[in-house]
């Protein structure tokens, strides 16, 4: 299964629920692929240097993109770094579903930035998943996210599903939500590693463990 985690402004979470949906897959014996296309700190936060090539280098040089894919500190969990080179898309797409078909994943979770794919790009993928929290800008965002479900379900026949953070997140027309939510403080900032690796015990991990659990259930 390939899905994306996105939001239409950087400083949301995004990453940091990508990473550690990735490292719950892992911890459930699902072999993870996390790719960053987004070019955060995915790969701070899986034990990694962001100076590694990646996604960026590829596009430019042709190489296979498996020989880009390295090890993370989070068990079961790969990663498929941003890179050093400047962002482009074409047969990227193509060519990483063409690839990683013949890998073992069972799961591949893209860091995507909402403002930056196209649409075409979507239509390899099988779920795409929204943040959904408030902020001085949540309508702006709300309505970013219902107009690309919209864009997106023309060109691509993939599903949605909204993640709620924190109390009281906007409502979103027209898409389905999870039922667990996660919880947004400062404390969330903090965390330099997956909390399913180093706060099992927190109230994040165990939201994060039960989100997870209901990814489990999709198809």
């Amino acid at each position: 299964m390939i899905f994306a985690i996105t939001h239409p402004r950087n400083g949301s979470f995004k990453t940091t629920t990508a990473v550690n949906i990735a490292a719950n897959l892992g911890i459930y014996e699902k072999k993870t692929l996390l790719v960053d296309v987004a070019g955060g700190d995915a790969s701070t936060l899986l034990g990694c240097e962001r100076s590694l090539p990646g996604i960026t280098n590829i596009y430019r040089g042709g190489e296979r993109i498996v020989d880009y894919v390295v090890p993370t500190r989070s068990p079961g969990v790969d990663l498929l770094p941003f890179g050093t080179g400047s962002f482009g898309f074409g047969m990227f797409w193509e060519s990483l579903l063409e690839e990683l078909q013949s890998e073992p994943y069972t799961y591949i979770v893209l860091d995507v930035n909402l403002n930056q794919y196209p649409p075409l790009g979507a239509r390899y993928w099988n779920w795409m998943f929204f943040l959904n929290h408030r902020s001085p800008f949540q309508v702006e965002d709300a309505r970013a996210m219902e107009s690309m479900a919209h864009l997106v379900s023309s060109v691509a026949d993939l599903s949605f599903r909204v993640i709620n953070m924190g109390e009281h997140a906007p409502a979103l027309e027209g898409l389905d939500i999870f039922e667990t939510s996660l919880p947004i403080d400062s404390s969330i900032r903090r965390y330099t590693t997956p909390v399913a690796n180093s706060q099992i015990t927190s109230h994040l991990s165990r939201s994060f463990t039960q989100l997870t659990n209901e990814i489990l259930t999709l198809s």
